[in-house]
Parts: structure tokens; sequence; C-alpha cells
């Protein structure tokens, strides 16, 4: 069920209609959230749930032993990690594994018989729902949370709705708490959520949904043509939709909890135009990032992080931890890959960070090296082949150069789009003066209501072709 569908407008208004019958007892709250979030992942999954529901009780059961037979907390910790991480190997990853084995049988002539494929299909949310499980588990581990002993709130933590399908990625040792008392929706709470729905759905229908169109028909096309001008607009676009999509979903998810008194962690936070790419990851799938810098970064670097060696090799380990869980395909590791080669050429270097120090001037030099280095990566990205995503990356250095104009001028909106994306997120890395933030702080007391009413005009009249949220197949 996407956000941006007539058939969550219409579980969304029955969910709220209800809400205030339930909301201010524990035992009525979690229930009514296991419920409603369910029925939210049946919609279109329902041969799935079972999945849910059974990885979630093995992590529950799991952590209770933990809590009340230390000595032998270690078994039920790799007994919680197994099923996740089995999991995720059985639906994920091995038709990819099968597929690479019978390359390897047919290029070295065995002549066996071909292993047959699975074809399991994959499960809404999955990547999501079990790195925060497995991170309710490590942190019962570590002694970090005390789990509860009610299965309803930790079905409530697991699979509640807004973030369920797309993150944002949460700790329960964070969340968990929210869930345990009723918090009262404040007016500015309220406004708060609503302003994030109405941006996220701008963001998703209007922008990522029209500049969907041209990108699909660039990777959709079976022989990579194509100037390196046109490809170039092209990655452009795909960094509007994937951005615009992703943040959109991640913005409606913040926004309908904070409607239920609930906060979800930030998720974006205008990542282009970072002036590191390390600063870009700061910026970028947040949630993400975070819990692979807690559960695999740190773990790996050791005790000893700051030693070059050690911190090289668990950058490395971690970016190719990303490229897996982002999917089972060539295309993501080489994708992992580059991150890893721009992020190990600038702890190598540190031209970007002298470039910081120098003053203003040369901080937008290192925002643009950053830009330039960072941007090809979504060739890797959307390619659905290795083949492809070689072919359409040997196109952006081409030297084939046509006329932007002519482009431009065949696709003004995706154009409009790609400026207006990146302005904004320029916008907000410049240092605004604080007298003028003041000032702009206050016009936007009487001039965000009007905004906010634009905007959802154009979500509705000037939407987009309907398009899945991109993060629905990771």
């Amino acid at each position: 069920m996407d956000f941006n569908s007539v058939e969550f407008v219409g579980f969304i208004a029955a969910f709220f209609l209800l809400w205030p019958l339930v909301r201010k007892n524990n035992t009525a709250r979690w229930t009514y959230l296991t419920l409603a979030s369910l029925v939210f992942y049946s919609w279109g999954y329902l041969r799935f749930v079972w999945l849910l529901l059974l990885t979630g009780l093995i992590d529950y059961l799991a952590s209770i032993a933990m809590d009340r037979y230390p000595q032998r907390k270690k078994l039920f910790l790799w007994l919680s990690l197994g099923s996740n991480l089995g999991v995720l190997a059985l639906f994920k990853y091995v038709d990819f594994i099968i597929f690479n084995v019978n390359e390897l049988m047919h290029w070295s002539s065995a002549g066996s018989e071909p292993f047959p494929y699975l074809r399991l299909g994959l499960p809404l949310g999955i990547s999501f729902y079990t790195f925060e499980s497995m991170s309710y588990s490590i942190d019962v581990y570590r002694g970090r949370f005390k789990p509860t002993y009610n299965i309803l709130k930790f079905y409530a933590f697991l699979a509640l709705f807004p973030r369920l399908a797309a993150g944002p990625i949460v700790r329960a040792s964070t969340f968990v708490p929210q869930l345990d008392r009723y918090n009262p929706i404040t007016p500015l709470k309220w406004w708060n959520g609503t302003r994030l729905i109405v941006y996220g759905l701008f963001k998703k229908a209007v922008l990522a949904d029209q500049v969907s169109g041209l990108v699909d028909e660039a990777f959709s096309a079976t022989t990579v043509s194509g100037s390196m001008t046109y490809w170039w607009f092209v990655l452009l676009c795909f960094g509007v939709q994937i951005y615009c999509d992703f943040s959109g979903y991640s913005d409606i998810g913040r926004g309908i909890g904070k409607w239920m008194g609930l906060e979800f962690p930030q998720n974006f936070n205008h990542p282009y135009f970072s002036e590191t790419t390390t600063r870009y990851w700061q910026r970028w799938h947040m949630s993400l990032m975070a819990w692979l810098r807690d559960y695999v970064y740190y773990p790996v670097a050791g005790k000893d992080f700051r030693n070059k060696r050690r911190a090289n090799i668990a950058m490395m380990v971690t970016l190719l931890a990303s490229g897996f869980w982002h999917g089972a395909a060539w295309n993501y590791l080489m994708w992992a890959g580059w991150f890893a080669a721009i992020m190990w050429y600038e702890r190598l270097t540190g031209f970007q960070d002298r470039l910081i120090r120098r003053g203003e001037a040369t901080r937008f030099v290192a925002m643009a090296i950053s830009f330039v280095l960072i941007a090809p990566s979504g060739i890797f990205f959307r390619a659905s082949s290795v083949t492809q995503a070689l072919q359409a990356f040997g196109r952006l250095y081409s030297f084939d150069i046509t006329s932007p104009i002519e482009i431009v001028k065949g696709h003004v909106f995706e154009a409009g789009a790609v400026v207006f994306v990146h302005a904004r997120s320029f916008w907000f890395h410049l240092k605004i003066p604080p007298k003028f933030n003041r000032m702009r702080r206050r016009m936007k007391l009487y001039t965000e209501p009007y905004e906010l009413a634009a905007l959802l005009t154009m979500a509705v009249f000037l939407r987009g072709p309907g398009h899945g949220f991109v993060y629905f197949v990771f």
C-alpha cells in the first residue's frame, strides 16, 4: 500500500478515526498499532505476514532468554542473528548465489545441469525490519536495553506501519520507551506532522514521479546510447528521483508518527553539496548509516579505531555491507566500491578538508568536487546489470557532447526539477546571516499555510504517473 495511493488515504482516515478511543490505554494502544500495521502489511503482501511474525517472535523470545539466562546470552544472540541473517539470505541472496554458480559452471564447461532458482519473491521491508530486530537483540545482549515482556508492545515497535516498508530504521532503546506512555498531540506537533506529510507528498508525486519517466526510458533501452550531455542529465534526474522518492517516504512516515505522538529519527538532511563523502553519508539514509556505524564499523575497527589502516578496512567492510544490504547484484557492490574509492582518496589526501578550513570560497570548491565525485555512483545504483552500468558509465566520459539547450527543450519539467532540488540543497549549505534567518522565520509564520496549500494542490493535480516507492524493493 503506497503512501500516495487512494487506498492509503482511506486506511489512514479509518486509523485516526478510531485512534482517540485506544491511545490512552497501553494494552489497547499496542494491540491497535500491531493490528493496523499487519493490515497495512497484508495489503498486497499477505503471503509474507507469517515471516514478519515468525522472525519477530524468535527475536522476542531470544531477548527475554538473554535477560533471564545471562550466562547463556551469547547463544541466544546467535540464535537471533542467525534467524534474521538466514531469512535475508534465503529471500534476498540465494537466487543471486545460484545465478553466479550456474554462470561459473557454464563458463567452466562443467556440463552439469544448472541449479533451479527458488524465486521466493521479496517480502516488503525485509531489509528494514530485520535490521531493527537485530539491533533490538544486540542492544539487549550489550546491556543497553532491557527487553519488553509484552509481545504486543514488541510487535508495535517492530511492525509499526509508518516506517515498516522503507524506514527510517529506529533503535529499540530510543523508540520503545515512547510506546510506554500516551504522548499528547500538541497543535505544534500536529502542524509539524502535516508539514512533513505535504512536503513528502510533493517530493514523491510531483518531483520523483515526474522525472522517473526519463530515467526509466534511459535505463530500459536494450542498448546504451546517447551523448555525454544526455547521460549527465539522466544522472541528475535520477538524483532527483531517488532523493525525492526516498526522503518523501521518510517525511510522510515521520509526519504520521507525529500525528500519533511518536518521533522517528530524521533520515535525510540535504545531502547534496556536502563538502566531503563522509559528510554526505552523515546526511543520506542517516538511520542505515548510523546502524552500520554502530554494528559494523566500530566492531571491525576495534578499540583502536584511530588506527588509519584499521579504520580504512572498517570503512571498506561497512560500505560493502551497505551494498549487499541494498540488493543481491554486482552493480550494488560496484556502487559500494565506488564510494569506498572516493572515501579512501579523501582520507589519503585530505585535500577537501584543507579546502574547507581555508575559507568560505574554497569550501564551495570542496562541495563541487564532492558532488562531481559522488554523482556517477547513481549509474551503478540504477543500472539493471554490470554491463549496462559500465556502458552508461563510459557514456559519461565519452566527450560526445550535444547541446544542453536541446535536451532542456525536450525535458523542461525535468530540468526545472533538477534546478529546484539542487538549488534548494545548495541554499541549505550556505551560511545565512542570523538576522536574515530570524526575518525568514517570522515571515514563514504567515506564508507557510499558503505554501503547504499550493504544494498539496500540485501533489493532486501535477502528480506524475503512478510509480511505487523505489526502496520498497529493498
